[in-house]
């Protein structure tokens, strides 16, 4: 009985923090030019992620196409056009894992605060997490992702020696990708549990964060989350996939991406989430746009592997 009492409270304290953030994002988000091109573009910038997954060498793509998308991705194209200090992938993987563990203590505290009934004054920690939902769910989930699963990271490329590997930077350089061997195994395993958590967060996130006064007016506000928490759901196959695929080959892969994808476009297109009919068309043009990709990828990485199954690095 107590556990289920406590269970009640933690839901109670859950659904308080994102009431107050609703609230909040009611106040701050009017409907102006200025706050539908803002959201417009985070939209747009959490597609190319994506995208940018998508066309992978990988899969088939020949290596200008996969060059020029990588700049989809925000962190890729900003590292690309801003001077700055070599950053290894050890170096973004700890940024990555600070980022996540202060979005988890800040949820903590912004459900303390909610409990504790506070004068809204005190509500900074519930506008930093509705800040850190705006940048860690929406726009840059599946570059952090990436990054706390960067002790899986064995791809082609770290094989090479084009980037940088767990491994290696406990080993030294030249070292072979063994993430399942002591002593990468004590990093592989925690850094997979706090991803875990961290898409526990996102699905939570997005199942609550969102207006459910049918007349708002304010940019990105739909009526439920359902179809929002499913993309959140095939960005996570994305990353999983450029994982898996070496297990269980590309293409087998992709297709199963692809499936996910035609159900996501399906709720869309069912269930139109958002007030606004431009925003619906958008989010429905950015859905069919991966379908597409996820398809082409499969068709792409397909015909590849029929014409020279031992070798991967094949173009399209």
């Amino acid at each position: 009985k107590m556990a289920r009492l406590s269970l009640d409270n933690l839901k109670e304290n859950i659904f308080g923090v994102f009431y107050v953030m609703t609230e909040q994002s009611v106040y701050y988000n009017k409907d102006n030019f200025w706050s539908t091109f803002r959201v417009c573009v985070l939209y747009l910038l959490d597609a190319g992620q994506v995208l940018r997954a998508l066309f992978s060498s990988q899969y088939g793509w020949s290596t200008g196409i996969s060059s020029v998308t990588s700049n989809f991705d925000m962190l890729t194209f900003a590292t690309n056009m801003i001077p700055h200090p070599s950053f290894t992938s050890g170096i973004l993987y700890l940024v990555a894992v600070v980022i996540v563990i202060l979005a988890f203590a800040i949820s903590g505290l912004a459900m303390h605060v909610c409990q504790s009934g506070t004068t809204t004054r005190y509500l900074w920690p519930v506008k930093l997490l509705r800040f850190l939902v705006a940048t860690l769910v929406t726009t840059f989930f599946l570059t952090i992702l990436r990054l706390l699963l960067f002790p899986l990271n064995c791809s082609e490329g770290a094989i090479r020696g084009d980037v940088d590997t767990l491994s290696e930077w406990m080993r030294g350089t030249g070292s072979p990708c063994t993430p399942w061997a002591s002593p990468e195994v004590a990093i592989t395993l925690p850094s997979i549990a706090l991803a875990l958590a961290f898409v526990v967060f996102s699905l939570t996130a997005t199942l609550l964060s969102f207006e459910v006064n049918p007349i708002s007016e304010a940019p990105g506000h739909r009526f439920t989350g359902r179809v929002e928490a499913l993309w959140s759901t095939v960005r996570v196959s994305v990353v999983v996939i450029s994982h898996v695929h070496q297990y269980i080959t590309p293409v087998a892969a992709l297709a199963l991406l692809t499936i996910h994808v035609s159900f996501l476009v399906w709720a869309h297109v069912e269930v139109l989430p958002f007030h606004s009919h431009g925003f619906n068309m958008l989010r429905g043009g950015i859905y069919m746009g991966v379908f597409w990709i996820a398809l082409a990828s499969t068709v792409t990485s397909a015909i590849m592997n029929k014409d020279d199954p031992d070798n991967s690095d094949t173009s399209a």
